[in-house]
């Protein structure tokens, strides 16, 4: 038998979206090669929320919250799959993100082998509002191997305040780091908290924004409206604005974009 260690997943994703009169048509390309078969499960965000929506299977329409999808192996080939989904009432002035889990890979606590797609921006007044990240330089902690950790954590008044750093130098495209490719690129992103599967807000908002360099490490300092018992685990997503023309994006737009940056902290 396999050791559930030892597999070999790839997974890649891609979308073309549409107008239709109560929403939007959406069509999803999984690829993938796997040396084992796997089940993703899709859900959908909007405006920070769960929210229902519909896939066509057997020429029918079926609505829920979200849908699991079988994937076999492949035998060492790319295969891809598709799938039609109806957003309904979903529209350009919504913030509408797709989330996909690997359940292979999924470990409990931890957003390893969640994939987000973000497919509109959404307006000012249809989307919570949103937080600024305040950054300071640092100095990044060379015994840590993350591009996202925290320095400390604090509980109080049933808030729960966290200290973090963004090294950009531990993100990598195949053995390099990408800073390397273009220090001074700068990219927009969401700071999200998950926790069991649902959205975990701020102090101040649902979600927190800002504009990174890959050129310096930063510091920042989040607050959450949340408090934990012994042994709760809280997830923060780094998620990089939307490249809707993915095939027209730069090599190292699609780095960033392929790798959300996420990091658990467990009281």
């Amino acid at each position: 038998m396999m050791n559930d260690d030892s597999y070999n997943i790839g997974v890649g994703i891609s979308y073309e979206i549409s107008d239709v009169c109560d929403g939007k048509n959406v069509i999803i390309t999984i690829s993938h090669e796997s040396d084992v078969s796997f089940d993703m499960e899709v859900g959908l965000l909007k405006n920070f929320k769960p929210y229902s929506f519909s896939v066509k299977q057997n020429n029918k329409y079926v609505s829920g919250n979200s849908f699991l999808i079988n994937l076999q192996e492949t035998n060492s080939e790319v295969v891809s799959c598709k799938l039609e989904l109806k957003l309904d009432n979903c529209f350009d002035d919504d913030n509408l993100i797709l989330w996909f889990l690997n359940k292979k890979t999924y470990k409990q606590n931890d957003l390893y082998g969640y994939r987000f797609v973000r497919l509109s921006d959404g307006s000012s007044d249809k989307v919570p509002d949103a937080a600024n990240i305040i950054f300071e330089n640092a100095e990044p902690d060379s015994n840590i191997a993350l591009s996202l950790y925290a320095t400390s954590v604090a509980q109080k008044d049933d808030k729960t305040t966290v200290d973090l750093v963004f090294d950009p130098k531990r993100l990598y495209d195949g053995d390099a780091d990408i800073s390397s490719e273009n220090p001074n690129l700068k990219f927009d992103f969401l700071l999200l908290a998950i926790k069991d599967g649902e959205l975990i807000p701020f102090e101040t908002s649902y979600y927190m924004k800002g504009n990174i360099s890959l050129l310096n490490s930063s510091k920042f300092q989040i607050v959450l409206d949340w408090k934990g018992n012994s042994g709760e685990s809280v997830s923060l997503l780094l998620i990089t604005y939307p490249y809707i023309n993915y095939e027209g994006a730069e090599h190292l737009q699609k780095i960033i974009y392929n790798n959300s940056t996420h990091f658990t902290i467990t009281i």
